[in-house]
C-alpha cells in the first residue's frame, strides 16, 4: 500500500485536504477484513512493536524529551544545581536511572504480550511510583508523527509475511 498524491487547497470555509490512497481503500478494506478472519496470532507484530518501542524510548530519553514531546519542561534552577552537587547528572529525566531503564528495556521494563494484546513499558520497580509523577509534568511516550511510517512498515511486513505463509501471496 502506498499513498498517493495529497493536496491542500484554502477555501472560504476552511482548508481542505485531499488524499488518495493506492490500492483503493475498499480494496484495501475487503483485503484486512479477509486477513482478520485468518489472524489467530499477532505475537510476533507485537514483538517487533515491542523493540521499536524500546528503540523509540531511547531516543526519548537521550534527547530529553525533544525527540518526541517537543522538549521536556527544564530542570529548576534549585534542583538542577542540587542534583550536580550530589554527583548527579544535569540532565531531565534522569537522576538514578532507574526510570530511563525501565522505559527501554531495563529493570522494571515490562512487556506483555497475548496473541491479540501488547503492553509495554514502566512495570514495577523502584522507578513505577516516580514515572507516574514524571509523566503528568514531561510526557514520556509520545511519539513524533515521523515514527508513523516506521511502524506501519513493521506491521505491513509482518501483514506481507502473514500472507504469504497463509498462501495469499504477495500483500
Amino acid at each position: 500500500m502506498a499513498a498517493g498524491t495529497s493536496s491542500t487547497r484554502t477555501s472560504q470555509a476552511g482548508i481542505r485536504f485531499d488524499l488518495s490512497v493506492h490500492p483503493d481503500v475498499r480494496v484495501l478494506s475487503f483485503t484486512l477484513s479477509r486477513m482478520a478472519g485468518e489472524l489467530d496470532d499477532m505475537s510476533m507484530l507485537f514483538e517487533s512493536l515491542g523493540e521499536a518501542f524500546k528503540r523509540s524510548m531511547t531516543k526519548q530519553f537521550d534527547s530529553q524529551g525533544s525527540w518526541g514531546s517537543g522538549g521536556w519542561a527544564p530542570l529548576s534552577p534549585a534542583y538542577r544545581a542540587w542534583k550536580l552537587a550530589h554527583g548527579y547528572p544535569g540532565v531531565i529525566g534522569v537522576r538514578t536511572g532507574a526510570l530511563k531503564a525501565a522505559m527501554t528495556g531495563g529493570e522494571g521494563y515490562t512487556q506483555a504480550i497475548t496473541k491479540h494484546t501488547a503492553s509495554f513499558g514502566l512495570g514495577g520497580g523502584p522507578a513505577a511510583e516516580y514515572g507516574h509523577f514524571f509523566d503528568k509534568v514531561r510526557p514520556v511516550i509520545r511519539l513524533p508523527r515521523s515514527q508513523a511510517p516506521a511502524w506501519g512498515k513493521i506491521a505491513h511486513q509482518w501483514m506481507a509475511t502473514e500472507a504469504r505463509t497463509a498462501g495469499w501471496g504477495r500483500v
